[in-house]
């Protein structure tokens, strides 16, 4: 964990010349990605993308995108994964939102992948 004596001085804003912490412009940064991936999730919803990022998933989730990577890697909620990504199917997370449970998400993860397991054709 970084300490604040850790931190860079405050420095002038560019624009505007108002001090400004490392903490204030990783904070706004962070809130910036955050809508960045909410807009462009309402974006695929409304359109119809099968899938979304982990960071658009999560925006619609309102969790963080640590915690949803930690889900998906923990196998506790469902992903595909592709290439160095991964793509959250977007009925996952409607079901999840639909649901309105407040249940456990590993519970719920493992009840939906059951659900939507592929049907077995019986050859081995």
């Amino acid at each position: 964990m970084t300490s604040t004596t850790d931190l860079p001085a405050p420095q002038p804003d560019e624009r505007t010349g108002v001090l400004v912490s490392a903490r204030a412009v990783g904070s706004a940064v962070r809130a910036a990605a955050r809508r960045r991936a909410l807009d462009s999730a309402l974006d695929k919803r409304s359109r119809g993308v099968p899938t979304y990022t982990v960071p658009e998933a999560a925006a619609l989730l309102s969790i963080s995108p640590e915690a949803l990577y930690r889900l998906v890697r923990a196998d506790d909620f469902p992903a595909v994964r592709v290439g160095q990504k991964y793509c959250v199917p977007a009925a996952a997370v409607s079901d999840l939102l639909e649901s309105g449970t407040s249940a456990d998400i590993t519970d719920w993860g493992s009840q939906w992948k059951q659900r939507h397991r592929p049907a077995s054709d019986g050859a081995a």
